[in-house]
C-alpha cells in the first residue's frame, strides 16, 4: 500500500484534523499547486496561509481525493458520486458535498 503525504492541523492515522474530526471525516484533498493531500481547505489555508488559487474540474478524472482509511486515490468524477470510499466501503461524510465549491471548480 503507498502511503501518501497528508498535512493539515492535529492531523491522525486516517486523514481527521482538528476542523473536521467525525468518524466519516476521512477524506482529503489534494490541489493542482501540491502534491500533498489535505483533510480540508482550513488546514489548506492555514499552512500556506493562502486559499488555494487553483482547482480540478467537478468532472476531472484527476485522482485528487483519498481515502484516509485505506489510502486509495480516488478520482474526482468518481467521488463526487459515491457516498463511500470504492475500495474500503468506509463511509464519506455526506455534508463534504456542501463544501465542493472549496475543492472544485464548479
Amino acid at each position: 500500500m503507498t502511503e501518501y503525504l497528508i498535512e493539515g492541523i492535529a492531523v491522525d492515522e486516517q486523514g481527521r484534523c482538528a476542523h473536521y474530526n467525525a468518524p466519516v471525516d476521512v477524506v482529503c484533498y489534494r490541489f493542482p499547486d501540491s502534491n500533498t493531500y489535505y483533510p480540508c481547505h482550513l488546514c489548506y489555508e492555514e499552512i500556506n496561509h493562502k486559499s488555494p488559487s487553483e482547482k480540478y474540474p467537478l468532472h476531472s478524472e484527476v485522482p485528487a481525493v483519498l481515502c484516509g482509511v485505506c489510502q486509495t486515490e480516488i478520482p474526482i468524477n468518481v467521488y463526487v458520486n459515491v457516498t463511500q470510499c470504492p475500495n474500503c466501503t468506509h463511509p464519506f461524510n455526506p455534508g463534504c458535498k456542501n463544501h465542493f465549491h472549496y475543492y472544485f471548480e464548479i
